[in-house]
């Protein structure tokens, strides 16, 4: 959260029973139809590419660099960090 509030960018991040889940990111919000949502990524420094986070964004421990993109965001276009 603290990266987005630097960056001024409006965010929502409700709690659930699973945890925080990203509900919008600069006041876009992924449909509740569930058509998209907001998909977490990390940057894998031994491949250097892109890799969808295999844990929610609560269980991330010291992640060099993470990436909110929709989920049907081919990674490889996400700009590298």
């Amino acid at each position: 959260m603290g990266a987005f509030a630097g960056a001024e960018m409006n965010t929502s991040m409700p709690a659930s029973q699973y945890g925080h889940y990203m509900e919008s990111i600069d006041d876009l919000a992924a449909p509740s139809d569930s058509s998209w949502w907001w998909s977490l990524s990390t940057w894998n420094a031994t491949s250097s590419a892109w890799e969808s986070s295999q844990v929610g964004m609560d269980s991330l421990v010291e992640p060099t660099y993470i990436a909110w993109a929709p989920n049907s965001t081919n990674l490889s276009e996400i700009p590298p960090p």
